[in-house]
């Protein structure tokens, strides 16, 4: 317990369906032989597609609003449904318009947004991923697919995507009328644009496979780039370098340029949380809880950001005693994000202090299936140096190493917190008694 969690991606989605205009750009490219192409389509949405029987009553749902509303055509009522967070009809919808119209990438395109936004990142990349296998050769398909490895923390994919995603568009890049659009957006940018935003999202996966070095070169670079700064906002390159800084243990630099984004932008969440993060380690928990409340307040729709700050100020109320109150917020933060580890492991933590073993247990395994790739604990901090050997134990025995797990409890045996050494003590007895018992099994 007692580790705060960053902010990672930041703003990664939130220009993801506002708008209600639709446009294809001429990124789009179809197959030279259509009819194969349709085939290959059908195929497709046949073969994602579930549950079809349910789609009907969404359809049903859409006709009526559209029809109270004949000027918020399909894609302004997705985009609205989206904006109110009734994805799954909006989901639905958009698979049975894909089904009925297999060569509708746009509906594609839109489904796959729908789908990163409710959190649903395995099904965003494989109606991505399975699109592009047959063929349409589109950006925005290419852009979702790879963003939902990114934000599914499946980084090792996701670098692999955006270095595609670059190179293609890269060779559009010589066509300076080309425009790339998206159906739920009411803007069509170019190319030039989207490989800006593509290389900061490729260093924010290269940072989560904790290759620093090449993050830090490419947020550089866009930063002295005098033509990507104007397509990218500094403020993520900046953002992105405060996190290398403080994973380098470099806080004030990271403080300093956490800062300047306040300076311009009070109410962004992610340097928000971030900052409250550098205070928290440096063990001032009140203003460590008013930024991590304040990142929670303007975190709004985005559920894993408000999930992530309403966890950190679960960790600041077990800290100062008040276990109630960090159990409903971690809780809740569980609930808020599908995918969000970080809850799960402040969980697991904070059930082994009130010695609830089983619960402490199950929401480990939830944490680690979560966080298969490790990119949650990457990005965590622990209070102290003791509370990480805590989690360390909790995490050895849940996978087995009862050895090491045994040598980390007993370094926790003259720990400075009490509730840390009741624990190990405890463990301890457990893991003996165990030991002790497979060594003389009884007959």
């Amino acid at each position: 317990m007692n580790r705060f969690h960053l902010f990672v991606v930041l703003v990664a989605i939130s220009g993801l369906g506002m708008g209600c205009a639709m446009g294809q750009g001429q990124d789009s490219q179809g197959y030279e032989d259509q009819e194969s192409a349709l085939e290959g389509a059908n195929e497709t949405a046949e073969g994602l597609l579930m549950n079809r029987a349910v789609l009907s009553q969404a359809q049903e749902t859409l006709q009526n609003e559209m029809a109270n509303e004949p000027d918020c055509d399909l894609m302004c009522r997705i985009k609205r449904w989206a904006q109110e967070e009734r994805y799954s009809e909006a989901r639905e919808v958009l698979q049975q318009e894909v089904v009925a119209d297999p060569m509708g990438v746009d509906k594609v395109i839109a489904l796959t947004s729908v789908d990163i936004m409710d959190e649903e990142y395995d099904s965003a990349y494989e109606w991505a991923q399975t699109y592009l296998d047959e063929g349409f050769k589109n950006i925005r398909l290419m852009e979702n697919r790879a963003l939902a490895s990114l934000l599914s923390h499946n980084v090792e994919t996701a670098v692999e995507d955006y270095r595609a995603l670059i190179a293609t568009l890269q060779s559009m890049m010589t066509n300076s009328e080309t425009t790339i659009c998206d159906p739920l957006r009411t803007y069509c940018s170019t190319p030039a644009q989207h490989e800006a935003r593509a290389w900061i999202h490729l260093a924010t996966a290269q940072y989560d496979r904790g290759k620093l070095d090449d993050a830090e070169e490419i947020a550089k670079n866009l930063l002295e780039d005098r033509e990507k700064r104007q397509r990218v906002s500094p403020v993520r390159s900046e953002f992105l370098l405060a996190l290398i800084a403080s994973k380098r243990n470099q806080d004030q630099e990271a403080k300093d340029r956490y800062a300047r984004i306040l300076a311009k932008h009070p109410t962004a969440p992610g340097a928000l949380n971030n900052m409250g993060g550098i205070y928290y380690r440096a063990h001032d928990l009140v203003t460590a809880r008013a930024y991590f409340e304040s990142a929670y307040v303007n975190a709004r729709g985005w559920r894993r950001g408000a999930a992530i700050a309403w966890s950190n100020v679960g960790e600041v109320d077990v800290l100062e005693g008040d276990y109630k109150a960090a159990e409903d917020k971690l809780l809740e933060a569980a609930s808020m994000s599908k995918g969000y580890a970080g809850a799960d492991f402040g969980l697991a933590m904070l059930y082994d202090l009130m010695d609830k073993k089983e619960l402490s247990i199950r929401h480990m395994a939830k944490a680690m299936k979560n966080d298969t790739q490790g990119v949650t604990r990457w990005n965590s901090y622990f209070y102290t140096p003791e509370w990480k050997i805590q989690f360390d134990a909790i995490l050895a025995e849940y996978e087995g190493r009862e050895q090491e797990a045994k040598a980390l409890w007993k370094s926790l045996i003259n720990a400075d917190e009490e509730r840390l050494r009741k624990s190990a003590y405890r463990h301890l007895d457990l893991i003996e008694g165990d030991l002790q018992a497979s060594a003389n099994p009884a007959f």
